[in-house]
């Protein structure tokens, strides 16, 4: 049986809010969770463009560091506040990358974010023009 589901649905829905997950990190003790939350579709739009945007310096340093910025976008208190602020970011560059990893492939999966999408975002980062 096939339902089409009407806008008032799909706006109202609490399953279609703003994504977000507690992710174990059991290396800061037991319990402990850094919550990650997906960007919305305007936020990852603006976080694309910022990154397209910028001079061939920033570009090439911003590649360097392209994980610990989208935890700086992602990793939010329970009231959506950042954990991280963009004067952590060569901090969490000096983190185990394994717990990164963790942390960044759930940011990456609850943004709705590819291989191809961080792949074509890096190309058109690649072709961006000069500050």
């Amino acid at each position: 049986m096939r339902v089409i589901a009407t806008a008032e649905q799909f706006l109202t829905s609490p399953e279609l809010a703003q994504a977000k997950k507690d992710v174990p990190v059991p290396e800061l003790g037991p319990g402990m969770v850094i919550p990650v939350w997906g960007m919305t579709p305007r936020e990852r739009s603006a976080w694309e463009d910022k990154q397209s945007q910028l001079s061939e310096a920033k570009r090439a340093k911003h590649k360097l560091q392209v994980r610990e910025r989208i935890l700086v976008e992602c990793c939010r208190n329970d009231d959506g506040v950042q954990l991280f602020t963009a004067d952590q970011i060569e901090q969490l560059g000096k983190r185990r990358g394994d717990v990164i990893e963790r942390l960044v492939n759930v940011a990456l999966d609850l943004s709705g974010f590819s291989e191809q999408d961080i792949d074509k975002l890096a190309k058109n980062s690649d072709a961006a023009p000069e500050d």
